[in-house]
């Protein structure tokens, strides 16, 4: 008796995935979950437990409002992505339409000259030859099969922003587990926003007469210095759109009459971290700031002076302190001096990273222990200085 109790024992354990998986799954999942719950609390991370739930039910709502910092809704691409759709569901529909009209011609066809039986496949449709035993195709459902389209290619698009997002945490530098959360979103709104800036520059080269002459050349005699945040307000957004026609270029920038347009802040401008958002005197700061060797005497320098390359040129980057105006034409700074070496020089509050926009419209984030003579070489955009192609690392 006892025998064939332990035989009965071994055969339900060894059948226990057969007959109830999902308990089994279940049991393997909970375990999971504890000795994930037991390592994050030995290694002091516990308050993840609480932050990636919220993030994954709130960041939405968090990613929109970074987003509507520097962000801009560009409608044509909206009414061409709406013509776009218009024509998907209409195509959608018409060849559903042929698809299922053609089924059922063909099966009239078969019922017209085949056996009595190929009529009476289903007995509530036996006096109805065409039918194919498909729903007469509707709107309705063209409507729910280009929602479920639509479905399929914004769940792929995440899928794809998650794979590249997992690379750059993997490869990026320093501890991920060190301040993660605040770190890595950093990093990214400071390189989205350092990403529009290089539109606007990119907009204003197509934009410009000749590359040989910028729309702001110094004449200390006819012309104030603009700074080159003044001279890209068309492209940086509606809000720096508005600005620019209230821009009072006949008179210095911090004259009384540009007073009330160089107080008001930029979307974008401004960076991920709290700062100070005004400078002593009362204008809206700019937490960027220009390489004091590419903007010479007030001018954005044309591309074709680039000599040592776009790629390898530094063009804009992030500053941690002392912030001026985004109209002050002396926002410029030496990179040449280092990188978070001295409250003048371009720095970052994150750990040993500061971003930068290139000339050629990438953004590279360098080490701030990257070597004097790189940066140097970085800093000048005709000194024909050799730059390595991994800098940035």
């Amino acid at each position: 008796m006892s025998n064939e109790r332990s035989i009965d024992d071994g055969e339900s354990d060894s059948s226990k995935w057969i007959r109830n998986p999902d308990g089994e799954i279940r049991r393997i999942g909970c375990l999971l979950v504890g000795v994930v719950v037991v390592v994050l609390f030995i290694f002091g991370q516990a308050d993840l437990l609480l932050e990636v739930p919220f993030h994954l039910l709130a960041g939405w709502y968090r990613f929109l409002s970074h987003w509507n910092e520097s962000g801009q809704i560009v409608w044509p691409d909206v009414e061409l992505a709406g013509v776009f759709l218009v024509c998907l569901t209409i195509g959608i529909h018409q060849f559903a339409c042929w698809l299922t009209g053609d089924r059922n011609q063909r099966t009239t066809n078969v019922a017209a000259t085949g056996p009595a039986r190929e009529l009476a496949k289903n007995a509530e449709h036996q006096d109805d030859p065409g039918y194919s035993g498909l729903p007469e195709w509707s709107w309705l459902l063209t409507f729910k099969l280009t929602t479920a389209v639509l479905v399929l290619f914004l769940a792929g698009t995440a899928m794809l922003g998650m794979a590249h997002q997992t690379l750059w945490l993997a490869s990026s530098h320093g501890n991920l587990l060190d301040n993660t959360n605040h770190e890595f979103i950093g990093r990214s709104v400071t390189k989205a926003r350092l990403r529009y800036i290089g539109e606007a520059f990119e907009k204003y080269h197509e934009a410009a007469a000749s590359l040989d002459k910028s729309s702001n050349e110094t004449d200390p005699a006819t012309r104030p210095v603009q700074s080159w945040v003044t001279q890209l307000l068309p492209w940086l957004g509606p809000e720096a759109a508005r600005l620019d026609k209230q821009v009072q270029r006949n008179v210095a920038w911090n004259a009384l009459e540009n007073h009330s347009v160089m107080q008001t802040a930029i979307p974008g401008l401004q960076g991920r971290y709290s700062g100070r958002l005004t400078t002593d005197d009362g204008f809206a700061a700019c937490h960027f700031a220009g390489n004091m060797h590419v903007f010479l005497d007030g001018r954005i320098l044309p591309l074709r002076e680039f000599r040592d390359g776009t790629t390898s040129t530094l063009l804009i980057g992030e500053t941690r302190f002392r912030h001026k105006a985004w109209g002050d034409p002396e926002n410029l700074r030496n990179p040449a001096v280092g990188l978070n070496q001295t409250p003048n020089g371009f720095g970052s509050h994150c750990t040993g990273i500061t971003s930068f926009l290139m000339a050629d419209g990438s953004v590279q984030q360098l080490s701030d222990k990257i070597s004097t003579e790189v940066l140097r070489a970085l800093s000048t955009p005709g000194g024909g200085e050799p730059v390595l192609s991994d800098f940035s690392r």
